[in-house]
């Protein structure tokens, strides 16, 4: 799967490819896993850059934030991309505040 030259996927792409879509358009009984995060929020929070084939062959969901989106953005395990980066074996714990 290759992105458009915004570093969006077209929408054939994304059904073709059989894996979760997220909005923040959706209902709120449907959410999107809070380990899931952009290729942007990996690279802002954790100064992380994924190789091209990373980007390509890691990649477990899609998310359009907006109408105005020019595609839908890749989403990728945070745990996932942690546990490979740095030889771990961390487990993803979502924590909600009472």
């Amino acid at each position: 799967m290759k992105p458009n030259e915004y570093g969006f996927y077209d929408e054939k792409i994304v059904r073709k490819s059989g894996l979760s879509v997220y909005s923040f358009e959706d209902s709120g009984d449907r959410y999107m896993p809070s380990d899931f995060w952009t290729y942007s929020d990996l690279k802002d929070v954790l100064k992380i850059s994924l190789t091209a084939e990373e980007r390509e062959n890691m990649i477990v969901g899609f998310q359009c934030s907006s109408k105005q989106q020019k595609g839908f953005s890749a989403l990728y395990s945070f745990t996932e991309v942690i546990n490979k980066r740095y030889n771990m074996n961390a487990k993803f714990f979502a924590q909600f505040d009472e």
